[in-house]
């Protein structure tokens, strides 16, 4: 865990360890290249990222008004 320094999920091309499923994933994104993607065309590595950005996105925002 993040206070006892043991991670469960490990990185098989960089051996970094992780916490939570979640870092995991990001970290992995990075070395595939693969990001989320909002309608104003900003690419996100975290989907907590992504949601935090959609509040504020104007484009986003007026999609969902529509």
């Amino acid at each position: 865990s993040v206070h006892t320094g043991q991670f469960q999920y490990w990185c098989e091309i960089c051996q970094k360890g992780f916490s939570t499923p979640t870092q995991y994933q990001g970290h992995i994104a990075r070395h595939t290249g693969q990001k989320l993607s909002c309608v104003c065309g900003k690419t996100f590595y975290y989907s907590h990222s992504l949601r935090k950005h959609e509040k504020t996105c104007d484009i986003f925002t007026s999609t969902i008004r529509e």
